[in-house]
């Protein structure tokens, strides 16, 4: 079976080769690197209006530098990929027609892509499709770069071809937001929006408004610190000369100071000096930057990541902590699993909806996820407590409470054997082996 031309709607490779796109995209990379409090404003606020391009670009800036930024969401993306899936449903055909899709298209980098929504308020992707034997078989699920999302009474794609820099700064300070969008077809668009917030607009849940005001704070003592390290940490050098040396002995000296560092060796007059620059209280200071950084990284893996304890248990860790912050990470990722199930079957009814008339039973998507061995030591230890107490489940309830098949203790079992005690007895035994061995030996030895 023949499969026809692929059937592309939207290709963002074009905006690659526009001069006028470039231009646009670094001069608000040149713009972040001098952020300011009101910059971040304008970014959020021009979201709000429903232009995306400032602040969507403006994270991905933040994505490149800060190193735990990129830690966090990355693990945040991936720790959904460690869970195994299937599809159900009563109608095997439409079953298989499912998997062959999903067996096309990347189906992980899709469903780590549905887990940013969660990140950045929303998710779109582009469908492209093959049509072969009068139906359409998805080739792939691609996220659209959310700097061309907007909203306007729903989700539009920018058309960045027919807009330059000034007007976008311009539409962004306007009450009034037109711009130029892509007219797509519902049918090559499938849209994801965040658990986390509730606006109607999409752009403004998620947390990438916290992400970037956290980077911005934590940027500020970054730069600080930087800059007393470079004045203390690496102390200034000050060479002392008496008024009256000899322009020679001068020399010396500037080339001493000059060459000062690893394995410093210098010559110099008797009279000159060779003094440091230094903070007596250099540790207590640079402990007050550390603490501060320390903090809004904390702050940032908590509202991520739900706890802090994941990226950085730091000197006062405790594995009872650790149990802790894995619980409140696990409530985190059973939300992203929700949200990827409810997606990933949202996708599944388009997809055959297109393709076949008055289906009733649609094909389900699930995640067939384990409890972690300390989550089930939990259930089992409040269910001694509750034994103490007198009170019991039936066992048909455990069963289900641990997903294993429970089956009473016999009332008679033969225990392990007990050990081997060395007595008398034992000992002449064991003479007896090794003259028996010994015997063997010799006797193998004579026949050569």
């Amino acid at each position: 079976m023949t499969k026809s031309k692929r059937i592309v709607i939207l290709d963002t490779q074009i905006f690659d080769n526009n001069s006028e796109i470039k231009k646009m995209f670094k001069y608000y990379s040149e713009e972040f690197a001098s952020l300011t409090s009101e910059n971040i404003k304008h970014y959020l606020d021009a979201a709000r209006k429903g232009l995306n391009f400032f602040k969507a670009l403006l994270f991905e800036e933040i994505r490149r530098k800060d190193l735990r930024i990129a830690g966090l969401c990355q693990t945040r993306k991936l720790s959904v990929l460690a869970h195994d899936w299937n599809i159900e449903g009563e109608d095997k055909p439409l079953v298989d027609f499912v998997n062959e899709n999903f067996n096309n298209i990347g189906f992980d980098q899709f469903i780590s892509d549905i887990v940013e929504a969660q990140i950045q308020g929303q998710s779109v992707f582009q469908l492209s499709y093959e049509v072969s034997g009068y139906k359409y078989y998805l080739t792939e699920v691609k996220m659209l770069p959310n700097y061309l999302a907007c909203y306007d009474k729903g989700i539009k794609i920018l058309d960045l071809n027919r807009v330059d820099t000034h007007e976008l700064r311009w539409q962004a300070n306007s009450d009034n937001v037109k711009l130029p969008y892509f007219d797509i077809d519902p049918l090559y668009l499938f849209e994801v929006y965040s658990f986390d917030g509730n606006e109607d607009n999409g752009l403004m849940n998620g947390l990438i408004d916290s992400l970037i005001w956290g980077y911005f704070f934590k940027n500020y003592g970054l730069k600080d610190w930087s800059i007393y390290l470079e004045r203390f940490a690496t102390p200034g050098v000050i060479g002392k000369y008496d008024p009256l040396m000899s322009k020679p002995d001068r020399d010396a000296l500037i080339n001493a100071v000059k060459n000062f560092g690893n394995l410093f060796k210098a010559v110099i007059p008797n009279t000159a000096t060779v003094d440091l620059l230094n903070d007596s209280n250099k540790l207590s200071s640079s402990d007050i930057y550390s603490n501060y950084v320390k903090y809004w990284n904390d702050e940032m893996s908590i509202r991520t990541l739900g706890q802090a304890m994941t990226t950085d248990t730091g000197q006062g860790g405790s594995y009872a902590k650790a149990i802790v912050g894995n619980y409140v990470r696990y409530d985190i990722k059973a939300g992203d699993l929700s949200l990827i199930t409810r997606a990933v079957n949202q996708l599944i009814k388009k997809l055959l909806d297109i393709n076949f008339a008055s289906v009733s039973n649609y094909p389900k998507f699930s995640f067939t996820q384990e409890e972690d061995i300390d989550y089930k030591l939990k259930k089992a230890d409040l269910l001694t407590k509750l034994a103490q107490l007198g009170l019991g489940i039936s066992k048909e309830d455990a069963e289900v409470l641990f997903g294993a098949t429970l089956v009473e203790k016999p009332d008679s079992f033969t225990p392990n054997p007990p050990a081997v005690e060395f007595s008398e007895t034992n000992l002449i035994k064991k003479k007896n082996i090794d003259d028996y061995i010994a015997e063997i030996l010799a006797e193998m030895k004579d026949n050569k």
